[in-house]
Formats: C-alpha cells, structure tokens, sequence
C-alpha cells in the first residue's frame, strides 16, 4: 500500500513512468537507422495484418531483436544512454515499492534490496497507415517500454497505447475505473511499464504518415539482504 493522506493508502498501484527525453535532431537519426534495418533485413512482424498468434504487430515492419541497439550509429549509442538513465530512475522507484510491499507481507522489517542487476533488449517497429498492434502483454521479463522516434499528428485515440486496468473486478462493479487508458504520445517520449500489464496501439485511418518506436524488455534480477549483514 501507498499512504496518500493520513488514513488513505492506495493498494496494488501500478507504477508507470512517461518522460520525454529525446528531441528532434536525435530521432531524425534514429529514424534512418530504422529505414535503413526495414530495408536490409528481416520483418519479423506480420505484414499481412492476419491474427495468426505469436508476434502483435500487423501490418508493421518490425527488426529482429537488437539489430537496432546493436548498430554502430552514434545516435543509438545516445539514445541507449538516455534510456538507460530512465530505467535505472524508474528502477529505484519500483523496488522501493517492492521492499516496502515486502516488509509488511513478511513483518521482517530489516529486509531490504541491496542491489539490483538489469539486462535490456529491443526491437524497432515503423507502423503505417491501418498497421496495428493487437493486445498483448510481455512474458518472461520484468518491465518493458516504448521510446517514440516519430508519432504523427493524429485525431484521438489514434496511434495511441492503450493499457488495460488490471483490476477488472472493480469495472465489473462499477466502481467508475475505466476498462483502460489511453496514453497520448510524442515524439521524444518514453513509456516504461511492468511487463504484465496488458497493451495495445490503435491503428490510424487517414495519415499515411509513419510511427516510429522502439520497444524494449527489462529483465531485474533483485539481491535481497538484512541490514544488519555486512
């Protein structure tokens, strides 16, 4: 729980960060590195836009995992230190909630997270005109993210990502929470969320303009220790 007033907590939040933290010289870079991987190497989305199961983007081009961070261009070298950055931001919020959310569960209050390793990884995808992505969450990892290169000038809620409330009892009870969320984006725009949250982005029906993002996965190994150990 998370003490809001005196008497008022919030129970089972759900953290979400969204930042900007890029900007228009950078994406245009990141962008040609994306066109250039769309045009030389394999789509592994679903380009015919069928609900065949397995991967979420449909009628999308999407690279293979890391072939857009592993690239040598100076612009991906920045972003990934930026994104970097906002991870272990988020990161230091997220298992303060977790030790927290520990302490009570186990009335150990000496128990603390020393010390937490990540990995990432990422895959770009360019999304046009009636392209989607379909709702889906991210097994086998922590957390995941979006930063935006290019979002067009759309009419709501096009283009945007929708997360769905994971407390479903309480929209069935009318308890006036929505059934989901939309989150309106820019360009230069970093969504980090857990990874068990269910998403999807809407299509767009009249901009032949392109989407341009790159998706991500974090995968936290947490330390745990007592306070008293040296």
């Amino acid at each position: 729980m998370h003490k809001l007033d005196d008497g008022i907590f919030v129970a089972f939040p759900t953290t979400i960060l969204h930042k900007k933290i890029g900007n228009e010289n950078l994406n245009e870079d990141l962008m040609r590195v994306v066109d250039e991987l769309a045009d030389n190497t394999p789509n592994t989305a679903n380009p015919a836009g069928n609900w065949v199961g397995g991967n979420s983007s449909y009628g999308s081009v999407q690279s293979e995992l890391n072939r857009f961070l592993g690239h040598n261009s100076p612009a991906v070298a920045e972003l990934k230190q930026r994104i970097e950055t906002s991870i272990e931001e988020y990161l230091g919020f997220e298992m303060k909630s977790i030790e927290d959310d520990q302490k009570r569960a186990s009335q150990k209050f000496d128990v603390e997270i020393s010390d937490v390793k990540y990995e990432w990884y990422g895959w770009t995808v360019r999304m046009g005109k009636e392209d989607w992505q379909g709702l889906h969450i991210h097994p086998q990892t922590s957390y995941s993210g979006v930063y935006y290169m290019h979002v067009p000038d759309l009419p709501y809620p096009e283009g945007a990502i929708q997360f769905v409330n994971p407390h479903p009892i309480s929209t069935a009870y009318g308890s006036g929470q929505p059934a989901g969320d939309f989150v309106q984006t820019k360009s230069g725009d970093l969504i980090i969320f857990p990874s068990w949250l269910a998403h999807l982005v809407m299509p767009f029906r009249e901009n032949n303009d392109k989407r341009y993002c790159l998706a991500f996965n974090i995968v936290v190994e947490k330390f745990w220790s007592h306070k008293n150990e040296n």
